[in-house]
């Protein structure tokens, strides 16, 4: 009786256990998955003549014809055993044949031959790779130098002689976290946070930010735009927050580089001040000047600028204007919005919630995310007014648009399935081209997972 009791409760709390392992691994899965979306974007691609290089999300790369839509090479090859797929990559860049991508989830640098597929370089960044904390930026091309970056470190690589030209970062007592970068000439211009104890000596820096460990003290560190000589890495000029806000007790929670208007680089912050209400304001700065200018004020919604509001994608700059998407937190309550830069002036806004991806001559490409399916929809980039719509529907609830481009009178859309071509006047589909994924290769679904724990776990109880 006693040993059978003990079978029992061994049974029990075995159960349990499993159960508390499975919410685990669905947690930090879920977690995970937010983090990525709400960061970046999983999947991209770029054109390049007559041709699209898509690197897709938990996928193999691959080329297709932008005319028939064939696929003209998938990417096979293997790095130390193991098949060349990343969860994610950064927006290839060309340069001699080639395009460079930075691979999110082992944070390494590839080189890939765009008439073959075949890989020719690979940049391992050391031990921060596999660290789901740092963030990947696209690389940016600097006459015969490839400059790079992630969350706590900035490189420069010299890819005809696969060396490090300079390295500066987190580990080197330079910044703690690395917000965006963009260049002007031969200078890259980095927004970080940065070391108040810069002057001091490397063994006055506190141990947790000399030993690598991913925790910051936010204490030690503030708001900087920092001017390098793409050349050496050398520090050419610092910009302090109070380059930007007047009021130096606000905090700046984030701030991306936006594009470009009549030679101002522009660049979104959203800082918070006693009032705790987020303020999401776009500058241009002059690199000539060194200046700064406020374009717009406030991006929020016409009606309900006192209440909290979310700016959860990228800006999208054209045409003298800047589109943008604003939602309340916990609710679907939303607009798209459109200012004018030279006045600062609301052009037009709709009542939904749409994300602003591609823009060319006078239309708008923006994406509604529904419960199983995304809309596409075309408007009028000067008056909002709709064009046409198209509803993509998706293979698993969770996949979504990563990218929309316009070429040549098309539209492309990448998803986390599917990269598709619309005519743009009218959204009809011209041909669409399943991605290959590490599923079809490794023989392993999602369903097929949940339904082998399902059954499992009916066996089991």
């Amino acid at each position: 009786m006693g040993s059978s009791s003990r079978i029992n409760r061994s049974s029990i709390h075995l159960k349990v256990a499993i159960v508390s392992l499975v919410a685990a691994v669905v947690s930090a899965a879920n977690c995970i998955a937010a983090y990525c979306s709400v960061l970046h974007d999983e999947a991209h691609f770029a054109t390049r003549g007559a041709y699209l290089y898509v690197v897709p999300r938990n996928g193999l790369l691959q080329k297709i014809d932008t005319e028939s839509g064939r696929v003209l090479w998938t990417s096979q090859d293997e790095y130390e055993g193991r098949p060349l797929r990343g969860s994610a990559y950064t927006t290839p860049v060309f340069a001699d044949g080639q395009f460079f991508t930075l691979e999110m989830d082992n944070l390494r640098l590839l080189s890939v031959d765009c008439g073959t597929g075949h890989l020719t370089m690979v940049h391992q960044y050391g031990s921060w790779s596999g660290t789901t904390a740092v963030v990947p930026y696209a690389p940016i091309l600097c006459g015969d130098l490839i400059l790079t970056g992630a969350t706590f470190f900035v490189q420069a690589l010299q890819p005809s002689e696969k060396s490090l030209r300079w390295n500066i970062g987190y580990k080197t007592g330079e910044f703690t976290h690395l917000w965006d970068y963009f260049l002007s000439g031969n200078s890259l211009y980095i927004l970080v946070n940065s070391l108040l104890k810069r002057s001091h000596a490397q063994e006055d820096i506190p141990q947790s930010l000399r030993t690598g460990d991913y925790l910051i003290d936010e204490t030690l560190s503030e708001f900087e735009m920092v001017e390098l000589d793409c050349s050496t890495g050398k520090t050419l000029s610092r910009f302090g927050k109070d380059t930007f806000l007047n009021d130096t007790t606000s905090k700046i929670e984030r701030t991306y580089a936006t594009g470009e208007w009549e030679g101002k680089k522009l660049i979104f912050m959203t800082y918070t001040d006693d009032s705790r209400i987020p303020v999401h304001r776009l500058f241009g700065f002059d690199p000539v000047s060194k200046s700064v200018t406020i374009l717009v004020e406030q991006l929020n919604h016409p009606t309900y600028s006192t209440k909290v509001q979310d700016i959860g994608h990228k800006p999208l700059v054209t045409n003298g204007a800047v589109f943008y998407s604003v939602q309340y937190p916990d609710t679907a309550l939303g607009t798209l919005a459109a200012r004018d830069l030279k006045n600062d002036k609301m052009l037009w806004h709709t009542e939904t919630v749409e994300v602003p991806y591609a823009a060319a001559k006078d239309k708008l490409f923006t994406n509604v995310r529904h419960r199983e399916s995304d809309q596409l929809n075309c408007r009028n980039a000067q008056t909002g007014e709709l064009i046409w719509t198209r509803k993509l529907k998706r293979l698993q609830p969770f996949h979504k648009v990563c990218e929309v481009g316009v070429s040549n009178g098309r539209v492309y859309v990448l998803s986390s399935e599917y990269m598709r071509a619309l005519d743009a006047t009218n959204g009809e589909e011209i041909w669409a081209v399943q991605l290959e994924s590490t599923e079809d290769h490794y023989g392993e679904t999602t369903e097929s997972i949940w339904s082998r724990i399902s059954e499992y776990f009916h066996r089991l109880f």
